[in-house]
């Protein structure tokens, strides 16, 4: 059911994403093609159910959440997770393991880890937890909350 041109537009864009993630030459305007959608399928379906709710997405810049907050407005809010490199690699370890089978994946997180830039203290309805690697699922979402209580 999904129309054949989401289905061109968001292939589009994935060919830019790759290529953002394997470090070569892209076009921002393409990788911001995904949220637009996405911004899209958000709006269309908060309108139709109501309320409040979450979506867990990566953005991996200021930019393309300040191009997301103009999309979806002054309500939304960007919870921002951040860790050092070393702590993300050990968590991954720990959760796939450290064999040559896990290497493609644990590079690929390496290289995504780069792309990706902490909260700003400017940035409106925005904040960031900087987690680490003796903090549980539970500790995280305790900060999460008690983040969302200052917003």
């Amino acid at each position: 059911g999904v129309p054949q041109e989401r289905i061109d537009t968001i292939s589009e864009c994935m060919k830019d994403f790759h290529a953002m993630v394997k470090g070569e030459p892209y076009d921002p305007e393409n990788v911001a093609g995904l949220h637009s959608a996405m911004c899209k399928d958000i709006a269309r379906e908060r309108k139709r159910i109501g309320g409040d709710f979450v979506v867990a997405h990566a953005v991996p810049s200021r930019a393309f959440r300040d191009r997301v907050r103009t999309m979806l407005g002054p309500d939304l809010i960007f919870v921002v997770l951040d860790m050092k490199k070393e702590d993300q690699m050990a968590r991954v370890k720990g959760r796939h393991g450290d064999g040559e089978g896990s290497k493609p994946f644990t590079d690929l997180l390496s290289k995504l880890f780069d792309l990706y830039e902490p909260a700003e203290k400017d940035e409106p309805n925005t904040f960031g937890i900087l987690v680490n690697r003796d903090m549980s699922s539970d500790d995280v979402v305790e900060q999460i909350l008690q983040g969302m209580k200052k917003c």
